[in-house]
């Protein structure tokens, strides 16, 4: 038993070896990366719904001067907010962007990885009982997940649909489904407006499967189309 585990052990260790000189190499840059994460707080609430948008920081391993750095972004600069406990870049970039660092390292520019922290819950959109079709809330904060889509590259989408309890279950498979066809329909339309040309967009209907409610307040927040973007690799 041992002996196996061990085993078990050396692969597990293997296997996060790769994966993690694939997320970061520190023969790049040896004390610095920007590190994509969703943000703490919603940026936008409408009708019950919520949209967090992906926020940058300059990861430091070490001691440098953050005020002597300078982050070269497709030829413009990017300001450092150092105001917060982790330093903030200012503007969207996606995580195939091109970056490099002057003012450290003697002087040479370094190019800087960009690593995403996973895939990013951004938000969800709510409905009312036995609604299927999208407001004008639901539809404000889908069209800021779609912006968010197009300035960070996360053309990888999964839509996933839900209900309350209340009602028999295949009614609730039913309502799942369209809300999550309408919350998708209307996605991909908006995105093709932005340019976004070929977005995969995934969904699942899971009905009342995961619903907690238990009074009228509760199971509005089990009406819901969650919506999570990641990099197509």
């Amino acid at each position: 038993m041992r002996k196996t585990l061990a085993i078990s052990m050396t692969a597990a260790l293997a296997i996060f070896g790769i994966n993690t000189a694939n997320a970061f190499d520190y023969t790049l840059s040896p004390g610095l990366q920007i590190s994509s994460m969703l943000s703490d707080t919603p940026a936008l609430k409408a009708g019950g719904g919520e949209f967090y948008p992906v926020m940058n920081h300059l990861m430091v391993y070490g001691d440098l001067n953050l005020d002597n750095l300078k982050l070269d972004h497709n030829g413009e600069d990017l300001a450092i907010d150092t105001s917060t406990h982790l330093p903030t870049l200012s503007g969207k970039i996606k995580y195939t962007d091109n970056l490099t660092l002057t003012g450290a390292y003697n002087g040479f520019p370094v190019p800087i990885p960009v690593v995403l922290a996973g895939p990013m819950d951004v938000g969800h959109i709510n409905f009312g009982s036995g609604d299927v079709s999208l407001d004008s809330n639901d539809k404000e904060i889908l069209r800021a997940i779609a912006a968010e889509v197009r300035d960070t590259g996360l053309t990888g989408i999964y839509l996933v649909g839900r209900t309350d309890s209340v009602g028999s279950v295949d009614s609730n498979f039913t309502v799942s489904y369209k809300r999550v066809m309408a919350a998708k329909t209307y996605l991909k339309s908006y995105l093709a407006e932005l340019g976004v040309a070929n977005p995969m967009i995934t969904t699942e209907y899971m009905g009342e499967l995961t619903a907690t409610g238990t009074d009228s307040k509760s199971y509005g927040e089990d009406r819901r189309v969650d919506v999570t973007i990641y990099p197509i690799i």
